[in-house]
């Protein structure tokens, strides 16, 4: 019954995160050569969200590894070299692309603690601020999906929760 209950609590999870990072539709990159890093804004802010979800959970102590993917789970879809080199730079724990990673009642990456995160832009309607869709997923009762603004701010791009998310 135990069992049972933890297996239908990783679902409801999963399913929560999925449905909170259903898409609102992309729109196309727009170029911006004024900082070094990734060039286009979907990418700078891509990033900056992922910094943002390092930063404020899902990577317990014994977590080994973080798995980055585009979109949502269980369908993220492999992040650009740009991308995922700019999240290994100064990165405390490893980073790989998300198809590097198993799920089930625990993420992992070589069978050790891993961490999936998902970063879906939902629009950007300037050059300088997008809505993004993040969350994570480390197993049983570990996942949580917000809505973010991105802005760039004198050159820095900075993110706000303009949406709490479910969590689990």
């Amino acid at each position: 019954m135990k069992r049972a209950m933890l297996q239908s609590t990783t679902l409801f999870a999963a399913a929560a995160l999925l449905t909170a990072c259903a898409s609102s539709g992309q729109q196309e990159p727009t170029t911006d050569t004024t900082a070094s890093g990734p060039q286009d804004t979907q990418t700078r802010a891509q990033l900056a969200v992922f910094q943002q979800l390092f930063e404020q959970g899902g990577t317990g102590a014994d977590t080994a590894t973080r798995c980055v993917g585009l979109g949502s789970v269980p369908n993220l879809q492999a992040p650009s070299s740009e991308l995922l080199s700019a999240l290994q730079q100064d990165a405390s724990v490893a980073v790989v692309a998300a198809s590097n990673c198993g799920a089930g009642e625990r993420a992992s990456y070589n069978g050790q603690p891993a961490v999936f995160y998902g970063v879906e832009i939902t629009e950007c309607p300037t050059s300088g601020t997008c809505m993004a869709r993040g969350g994570y997923y480390s197993g049983n009762l570990g996942a949580q999906t917000n809505l973010y603004r991105v802005e760039q701010i004198n050159g820095e791009w900075q993110v706000s929760v303009a949406q709490l998310g479910p969590a689990s």
